[in-house]
């Protein structure tokens, strides 16, 4: 009877782990469900179903005139009704703000770039709705039972995790930092490509900076646009791929239409001399490891959690938000000296392959679910 038991637990946890993933398709979001869907596909224990949740929905319902946090949390729970799952997925944990009698009922992830309090205190994510206090202190309220629900938190930094425990009341036991991680072969292969077309290094051609944000405004793009107006034209060539309208100009080249991941942009990455990133407010900028995978020397600001991507003078520069000067100063040495741009590009993609590879974080995430099944048994 003992072995028939055993036989039979044996039999149940080798079963593929049945795992609803609630994912946000907005902003950076649709590169790691998009990374982490194909790593998935590899592994037969996890059998996962997607939910994605447009930001930009066609539909009628929900209405649009809902803020996204009640919009995604209705889609959330319209995908779900019916649904049997041994483990629960969220990313963010925005969806999961309505669907507070699943996380009671299923062992549950919560994954997160940024908590409520810190998009607030960056103000680019915080719409109409964040800025009236009743409504504030409704959404901290509903966060709040939200992440004591969870069975655990997937915090994607080291800052998400301080403010969780410092502003939320977590026990730091609860919490795994665990960056998303970016597929590091993909774009390994942008920097042989970059040297076999010539792209990289070649004497006697401008150097290419390399900006990437959809909106440019937003991310620094147009600081970075007059900062080579006034000094750059003529020793160097800006990319932009962003969906803003570009005007053109003399070593201005804007690309639109690139998603995640496209050969188009590999090859941009794979041609660049270094990145630049003066974003004004970020949460955790995935395109910086895709310029560090790709053995770009990266500029960016100093903001959310890019201090924990980007090594001060080891494998780029970081920036005050806002202030041209220092951008341009940073820039400058990037563009003065080819051998400087080499040792950190060539330092960020030895980080990139340490830290953020998706082939190991999003092991790391299943084996998370997979230990959640096993302890709400």
């Amino acid at each position: 009877m003992a072995e028939r038991s055993t036989s039979a637990a044996d039999s149940r946890a080798q079963k593929p782990l049945r795992l609803g993933c609630v994912f946000e398709q907005a902003i950076g979001h649709i590169t790691f469900w998009a990374n982490l869907e194909a790593q998935m596909r590899a592994w037969p224990d996890v059998s996962p179903e997607w939910h994605l949740l447009p930001y930009e929905s066609g539909g009628p319902w929900p209405p649009r005139r809902l803020n996204w946090t009640l919009r995604s949390g209705l889609m959330a729970r319209s995908a779900l009704r019916g649904r049997s799952y041994d483990v629960l997925l969220f990313h963010t944990h925005l969806p999961a703000l309505l669907c507070l009698d699943y996380l009671r009922r299923v062992p549950t992830l919560l994954s997160m770039d940024a908590t409520p309090a810190q998009n607030a205190r960056l103000g680019i994510y915080a719409g109409g709705a964040q800025r009236r206090a009743l409504i504030r202190h409704l959404a901290t309220d509903w966060t709040s039972r939200a992440l004591k629900r969870a069975h655990r938190i997937i915090a994607w930094s080291r800052w998400v995790q301080q403010s969780l425990i410092t502003e939320y009341g977590i026990e730091p036991a609860r919490i795994d930092v665990l960056p998303p991680g970016v597929n590091v072969a993909l774009w390994e292969g942008s920097v042989r490509m970059g040297r076999e077309l010539g792209g990289r290094g070649k004497l006697g051609r401008p150097a290419r900076i390399l900006f990437v944000g959809g909106d440019l405004r937003a991310k620094g793009g147009e600081i970075l646009l007059e900062a080579f107006r006034r000094s750059w034209r003529g020793r160097a060539e800006l990319h932009l791929v962003t969906r803003t309208p570009v005007a053109r100009e003399p070593g201005v080249y804007s690309y639109a239409g690139l998603t995640p991941n496209s050969p188009g942009l590999v090859r941009l990455f794979g041609a660049a001399d270094l990145f630049v990133l003066p974003t004004l407010g970020d949460t955790f900028a995935q395109v910086i490891l895709e310029a560090m995978a790709s053995g770009l020397p990266v500029v960016a600001s100093r903001v959310g959690a890019i201090p924990e991507l980007v090594v001060e003078g080891e494998t780029g520069f970081l920036v005050p938000p806002g202030d041209a000067d220092a951008l341009a100063q940073a820039v400058n040495l990037l563009l003065d000296e080819s051998g400087l741009r080499e040792r950190m590009g060539r330092a960020g993609w030895q980080r990139a392959r340490e830290e953020f590879d998706i082939a190991r974080n999003g092991r790391r995430l299943v084996d998370l679910a997979l230990r959640a099944r096993e302890e709400a048994r």
